[in-house]
């Protein structure tokens, strides 16, 4: 499995992000939807760590089957509760609401662990 880290602060380097992961996933993934997907998620996650915790990273790893997308912050944790996040059309920002439902919907697994020291969500993508 080959990995990159991303570290993500401001809008910009979501862009960047987000260029530099359909490069590097192109390699490994089959399909166009499957792409699309694994660079939704991550761009979700990338503008929920700006949005919510200031700064994190992002690492995607990806072999010959799948895509290992994990998003690590130091903020303050969900504070509003886990189950208010997944809540389609609830937002604690202002946003639509969709973002987490979505990266969801999208994996093939996901985990989440959340403290008042940070929160790390790990989503795989098979194909």
């Amino acid at each position: 499995m080959q990995s990159k880290r991303y570290h993500i602060q401001v809008n910009t380097d979501v862009h960047a992000l987000l260029n530099s992961v359909a490069y590097f996933a192109r390699h490994f993934v089959p399909d166009d939807i499957t792409l699309t997907e694994i660079s939704t998620v991550t761009s979700e996650l990338a503008y929920n760590i700006i949005k919510y915790a200031g700064n994190g990273t992002i690492t995607l790893s990806c072999s010959d089957s799948k895509c290992v997308i994990e998003a690590i912050d130091s903020g303050t944790g969900m504070q509003m509760g886990i189950e208010h996040a997944f809540v389609e059309g609830r937002s604690s920002s202002g946003s639509l609401g969709l973002g987490m439902s979505s990266i969801v919907r999208m994996s093939d697994e996901f985990n989440l662990s959340t403290s008042d020291s940070g929160t790390c969500i790990t989503c795989v993508k098979g194909y």
